[in-house]
């Protein structure tokens, strides 16, 4: 049997995150400041300035909505620096680790990378 496979081109924007497992099918064109949330399968072209998620994906927020919540919502939120989780990491650290995230979402500062969920400007 002569199986097929469809191949394409995809195009994707500045400024875009696609996050792990994501799957992007062929001829999909993704628009500038876009975060494909993890495990995402994205069938169709997605607008700029989204956030996509699910199976299919489907827009769930503005990203520059999103962004400014997340700004936000780190104001009132534990954050650890990332030289001390992976460098000098103790016992007291690891607890007050996992107490901040047992009470809801905590924030890792200075990781040398770029997410659009990471705010380094300081």
């Amino acid at each position: 049997m002569d199986k097929k496979k469809e191949i394409g081109k995809i195009r994707i924007g500045e400024n875009c995150y696609v996050s792990e497992n994501s799957i992007v099918l062929p001829g999909v064109t993704i628009g500038s400041n876009v975060i494909v949330a993890a495990g995402s399968v994205v069938n169709k072209d997605i607008a700029p300035n989204s956030c996509i998620a699910g199976v299919p994906a489907r827009f769930y927020s503005k990203y520059d909505e999103f962004i400014e919540k997340q700004k936000a919502k780190i104001q009132d939120r534990p954050i650890f620096k990332y030289e001390d989780i992976h460098c000098r990491m103790t016992e007291d650290l690891k607890k007050q680790i996992i107490d901040a995230v047992e009470d809801g979402d905590a924030y890792v500062k200075g990781f040398i990378g770029r997410f659009p969920t990471s705010f380094n400007d300081e």
